[in-house]
């Protein structure tokens, strides 16, 4: 197991670039092995870097609610790393956004596994269950406000210190009288697509 860049918790590792040693601060290359056998595509190269962290209320695993119904309503912030920051330009504009963040604390997975408050087992892949092949989550926050490189957000699921490895702008099933779509409104208004 691997621990990225100071974050406390490990990521399975398949392979490793042999360029990588404990001593650099660069992070390593991870090769993942795939299954099947389509020209050049038998190793697929991902760097995984962390673009800053979550400040949450939630210290352990057992204070995030979960299971079917629940809302997270819970607020809390994203702190971008300086050198991230630049990409947060114009992000004020959107209402709601795709956190995509590591279980860093989840270690292994199952394929089946029955959602708290649930007794019929489900596939990992219809849960979000923190114990997955790829520890990666996705979360859906409402943008609150931007301050410099921190966006403070409401309906945090994550735990405190968890890694960001990216954000994107929500454009999806949220009501339009909610929805505040940024820059792509003003674009879509100039091509006559609303």
């Amino acid at each position: 197991m691997l621990k990225a860049d100071g974050v406390a918790g490990s990521y399975p590792i398949t392979d490793l670039d042999a360029e990588h040693t404990e001593k650099t601060s660069a992070p390593p290359r991870l090769r993942v092995k795939t299954s099947y056998s389509a020209p050049m595509m038998n190793d697929i190269l991902f760097t995984p870097r962390a673009i800053g962290f979550a400040r949450t209320p939630f210290k352990d695993t057992a204070q995030v609610p979960k299971g079917p119904g629940t809302k997270h309503e819970a607020d809390g912030t994203l702190e971008i790393l300086p050198e991230f920051a630049q990409g947060l330009k114009d992000i004020e504009g959107f209402s709601h956004l795709f956190v995509i963040w590591v279980f860093d604390r989840s270690d292994g997975y199952d394929l089946l596994g029955a959602p708290p408050g649930e007794t019929v087992p489900h596939g990992v892949f219809a849960t979000r269950s923190p114990r997955r092949p790829n520890p990666i989550a996705l979360t859906v926050v409402e943008l609150l406000r931007r301050e410099g490189a921190t966006l403070h957000v409401h309906g945090v699921d994550m735990l405190d210190n968890t890694p960001i490895l990216d954000i994107k702008p929500y454009m999806s099933s949220i009501p339009i009288e909610t929805l505040r779509r940024g820059w792509l409104e003003d674009a879509e208004q100039r091509a006559g697509k609303r």
